[in-house]
């Protein structure tokens, strides 16, 4: 989502059988010989998909690493890091706290119980200025002392996923006119829908059917916005009670 901000560029998902319908939209969209970045080994984005996108003359960049943690690194290090910002810091185990944050444009380095020597080395070169998302239970207690070590660190955190994606929210962004909603059980549309959210300053509010009173509160006076994903997700009814609308008034 950083690389996405800095770059001013979309994220999209594909996968063998998808391939084609997203080389034809690279096709359709890109500039000539626009830049095009892969994330992840040929396990995660394959050579087939490469040598296609090669083949129709984009400028292509593979970045990856032994693992998330390393290709996140790479990832960072492409993006530019700008020693003034904060990092945010999230469990890569998990996809919610950083999805929630996503729309944020700010660096984020996924971490596992502790940090590694290559980690270490990364955030001497920020603003050593970290915001963990979530708790102990996300980012471990090690991990905080080790960046305590560091720098200064900050804590958001909220008794749930939802209620740690409003927390997030809350630091982010001031009195938004309008908010993003991906569904909290899944990762696809909400990590796509992270740019979105960056490109017209909304924060990204994980939320569902079952558990939408964490988006209803924060939500509650913003009537503009975006639900990512179809009503087989987050239903056109929660949609309308979240933004506080009309029974019947259209979901388009």
């Amino acid at each position: 989502s950083y690389l996405a901000a800095v770059k001013g560029a979309p994220i999209l998902l594909t996968e063998p059988s998808a391939d084609a319908n997203l080389l034809n939209y690279l096709k359709t969209n890109l500039v000539s010989g626009g830049k095009v970045y892969i994330l992840g080994g040929t396990a995660a984005v394959s050579d087939a998909f490469e040598s296609g996108a090669k083949d129709l003359g984009f400028d292509v960049k593979r970045l990856k690493g032994a693992g998330r943690y390393e290709t996140n690194l790479e990832i960072l290090k492409e993006a530019g890091v700008n020693t003034t910002d904060e990092v945010l810091i999230a469990t890569g185990k998990n996809y919610a706290d950083s999805l929630s944050a996503s729309a944020t444009g700010l660096p984020m380095l996924l971490v596992d119980k502790n940090l590694t020597d290559s980690q270490k080395a990364f955030l001497q070169g920020t603003s050593k200025k970290f915001v963990i998302l979530g708790g102990t239970g996300a980012v471990s207690a090690e991990v905080e002392a080790e960046l305590d070590a560091i720098g200064d660190v900050t804590c958001v955190k909220g008794a749930s996923r939802y209620g740690t994606s409003v927390e997030i929210a809350k630091r982010y962004f001031n009195a938004p006119s309008a908010a993003v909603l991906a569904y909290a059980q899944g990762f696809p549309d909400g990590l796509c829908g992270g740019p979105l959210a960056y490109a017209v300053g909304a924060p990204l509010i994980l939320t569902s059917n079952e558990s939408s009173w964490d988006a209803d509160d924060y939500v509650y006076g913003i009537h503009a916005g975006a639900v990512t994903g179809g009503s087989g997700r987050i239903s056109d009814d929660t949609v309308r009670q979240i933004f506080d609308l009309a029974p019947g008034t259209p979901i388009v």
